[in-house]
């Protein structure tokens, strides 16, 4: 079996276009090629209108796609793998993806078993349900967009050049920056924050670009 990754735009095309979409369920089915999704596809999905939504839904069902675990979870599992592997000698292939209910497992810290009645659709309609955002999901919200303007803006600005070193560290001060500003204040506006966290940035790039993280708690005022 080989596993592929696919994005948004591979997903809504296989809705739209029917060969596409028999020829990776029967591939599935045959046990040749098998789709990768990650938890971002939670908002992807979500986020598109009611009926789009439901054929996306149908359609990652119907293609039975593994999912692959957030960066944390990724570096966690390696590391238990590794340990393990040492400790008992065993010599197993790492798995760096699951089934929807192991990675919405990890994500919450729970067995997978507690979380097994809850399907796609479950998860999907909680980036639904905007503009009419309930209280418990406008902290979600508000970390999505202030990542989503993080990146529109350093894609932005660094389009012309290669990810060399220095661009590296650029991202780094600018997220540390962020951070730091979401500590002092609070905003309801992603646009506003990020905003002044690039002011700050600016008028303190030494000491914010030099600040160890164990360090930034020190920053604040």
């Amino acid at each position: 079996m080989r596993y592929a990754y696919a994005d948004q735009n591979f997903l809504s095309n296989c809705t739209l276009n029917d060969d596409w979409r028999a020829t990776v369920i029967h591939v599935r089915q045959a046990g040749i090629v098998a789709l990768v999704l990650s938890p971002i596809h939670f908002l992807e999905i979500g986020r598109n209108r009611d009926v789009q939504r439901e054929r996306l839904v149908e359609f990652v069902e119907q293609a039975q796609t593994y999912w692959a675990f957030s960066q944390a979870d990724m570096q966690k599992r390696e590391l238990a793998y590794v340990w393990d592997s040492f400790y008992s000698g065993r010599n197993d292939a790492f798995k760096p993806f699951g089934t929807l209910h192991e990675i919405a497992g990890a994500m919450h810290r729970v067995p997978a078993a507690v979380l097994a009645r809850y399907t796609l659709r479950d998860w999907v309609k909680v980036f639904a349900a905007k503009p009419d955002i309930p209280d418990h999901l406008r902290e979600i919200w508000s970390v999505l967009n202030q990542q989503n303007i993080a990146n529109v803006t350093n894609r932005r600005s660094f389009r012309q050049g290669n990810m060399t070193q220095q661009i590296f560290q650029e991202m780094e001060r600018r997220h540390i920056a962020v951070q730091l500003e979401s500590l002092r204040s609070q905003y309801d506006d992603a646009n506003e924050l990020y905003k002044h966290a690039l002011t700050h940035l600016a008028t303190q790039p030494g000491r914010v670009a030099k600040v160890p993280i164990a360090g930034i708690a020190n920053l604040l005022p």
